[in-house]
């Protein structure tokens, strides 16, 4: 007999990029670095982000802490 595992489950995007901004909000932008680095929040990978001037977490092809476009974020033009 097989036994099926239940799907993981993964919040919505909109969901995880409320809860960073919240985080922002509260807290600043180290304090969703530090939310990435807890495993509060998911990170596809980190990059820099003009708009922030730093390397952030990206997920979803966009900053967790301001939300802009990952295509965007390496500098290629619309």
């Amino acid at each position: 007999m097989t036994t099926l595992q239940q799907p993981v489950l993964v919040p919505d995007v909109e969901q995880i990029f409320a809860k960073a901004y919240g985080i922002y909000e509260r807290s600043g932008q180290f304090a969703v670095h530090d939310a990435v680095g807890r495993g509060e929040l998911p990170c596809d990978g980190w990059h820099y982000c003009e708009p922030c001037e730093i390397e952030s977490p990206i997920f979803a092809n966009a900053c967790l802490v301001c939300a802009s476009e990952l295509r965007v974020l390496v500098g290629v033009k619309k």
